[in-house]
């Protein structure tokens, strides 16, 4: 397997700062024209694929949302699934899915998976197991100060705040784009 080309190789290559390599790959207006087209000719002829685990640790932004359902087989799961991949992809988000199989296990993996700075919110479909028995109540509250959690599909979930929309495409719409617009948020649920 051929190892990356780093940002470091191609300034050296190019006798320029890893700055300026940098700066152009970002199309930065402190660069020249000239500059930028060197940078990225020799990015393509290298190659070159961005560190994105490096950006994320930079930026301290994942521009991903982790999803957790119980099944993809169930229409209604696979519908919320779309809606959530389509409204994210418009935002420039991606999504990371992980299926509970209706394990409150599988579900508790995935939450403390996701929690650990994989993704910048989560969106939850509980099973009905975990909200007869509040399974995940003391988890979702601990990780409350820490990241956003929607809560859907379940109207008994009082770890989170409750938001109750009727509409399955608009509540999906409403509740990436409120999770967006509001990652500061640390509580809310649908």
């Amino acid at each position: 397997m051929r190892r990356r080309t780093t940002l470091k190789e191609m300034a050296t290559i190019l006798d320029v700062s890893v700055s300026t390599v940098s700066k152009a790959l970002a199309n930065s207006n402190e660069i020249s024209t000239g500059t930028i087209n060197r940078v990225k000719q020799t990015a393509r002829d290298l190659n070159y694929r961005s560190n994105k685990l490096a950006q994320i640790l930079k930026q301290g932004v994942t521009k991903s949302i982790g999803v957790v359902v119980p099944s993809i087989i169930d229409d209604f799961y696979a519908l919320v699934l779309t809606g959530i991949e389509k409204y994210l992809t418009q935002e420039g988000y991606s999504m990371v899915v992980f299926i509970s199989h209706g394990s409150e296990n599988k579900e508790a993996d995935a939450i403390k998976t996701l929690s650990a700075g994989i993704v910048d919110a989560i969106i939850l479909g509980l099973t009905k197991e975990t909200v007869k028995k509040r399974t995940h109540y003391d988890l979702l509250k601990e990780l409350e100060t820490e990241l956003p959690i929607v809560v859907f599909g379940s109207r008994g979930c009082k770890a989170t705040d409750n938001m109750v929309l009727d509409d399955l495409e608009f509540t999906t719409q409403k509740v990436i784009e409120y999770l967006i617009s509001q990652l500061n948020l640390k509580k809310i649920g649908c």
